[in-house]
């Protein structure tokens, strides 16, 4: 399979597309055919091994060197032990704490990671961007109400702040 590797930390110039080998998969593990891989801050940071927690995976270089955390995509195999998750499954979910990248064609990892199926009227592309930073936005936003402002950061490094307007609740509620 391809993948994109990285053998030592630095800009998207140490990035290599090149063929790898298919991940291993355990009795506990799922492997996915990725269809679709977002990219965050975290996947930047990583790459270039800062801040100097980035290179928690490996002080001198990376110890996983395929890039990518978010992934959506169609369950391939399943280990023996593995009942929650079919082979045809659409599913999406988040790899980083599991040292399994997802710029690659497949991803292996164990069924009990951040891993959920897949609506069906969701697409590949909007799903594996919903892992992380959807996770992150929607802690965010726990934390506010009416009247709240908030800062909208993303989509590019577009930064602005946007006025939230929540709807009016009735009276006595």
């Amino acid at each position: 399979m391809q993948a994109a590797v990285h053998e030592r930390y630095g800009s998207p110039d140490v990035v290599e597309v090149r063929d790898v080998g298919l991940p291993a998969v355990g009795d506990s593990d799922v492997l996915i055919r990725v269809r679709a891989a977002s990219v965050n801050m975290s996947d930047w940071e990583v790459l270039r091994g800062r801040p100097l927690y980035a290179r928690m995976q490996g002080p001198p270089r990376p110890r996983h060197p395929i890039l990518g955390s978010d992934v959506a995509g169609v369950v391939e195999t399943v280990g023996a032990a593995v009942e929650r998750f079919r082979p045809g499954d659409e599913v999406l979910g988040d790899a980083m704490w599991h040292g399994a990248g997802t710029f690659a064609e497949y991803v292996s990892l164990p069924a009990d990671a951040p891993l959920v199926s897949k609506a069906h009227d969701l697409s590949f592309v909007v799903a594996a961007a919903l892992p992380q930073s959807g996770v992150i936005a929607t802690q965010g936003l726990e934390r506010v109400g009416p009247g709240s402002e908030v800062m909208i950061n993303g989509a590019g490094a577009v930064r602005a702040p946007w006025r939230c307007s929540w709807p009016e609740t009735p009276e006595g509620s």
